[in-house]
């Protein structure tokens, strides 16, 4: 069976990821304030959207802006966010649910 991938938008990452990150995983993504862990959040978010998949994408720290998503899809942000839902839960219970 061949693994899919989704891209994260960086070319070097996917390739020291062995092709982006593996679909039919859970991947965490860590590290510290500012090492850019929403922007590739964010970049493989429009990358499944664009291969035609339903992302969920929980902004916990409410600090996804549209413009922030409209610079990465660009030219297809229309059909990019009809298939990315933004969910902002309001406490932690609501992001345990």
């Amino acid at each position: 069976m061949t693994t899919q991938f989704i891209p994260t938008g960086c070319s070097k990452l996917d390739e020291l990821l062995g092709g982006g990150i593996p679909l039919g995983r859970l991947t965490l993504i860590y590290g510290e304030a500012g090492s850019g862990k929403t922007t590739i959040a964010l970049q493989a978010s429009v990358s499944a959207a664009r291969m035609g998949f339903k992302v969920l994408y929980l902004d916990c720290d409410r600090r996804i802006p549209v413009e922030r998503l409209k610079a990465f899809a660009q030219k297809d942000f229309d059909e990019v966010s009809s298939r990315v839902i933004v969910s902002r839960p309001e406490s932690f219970s609501e992001q345990t649910m």
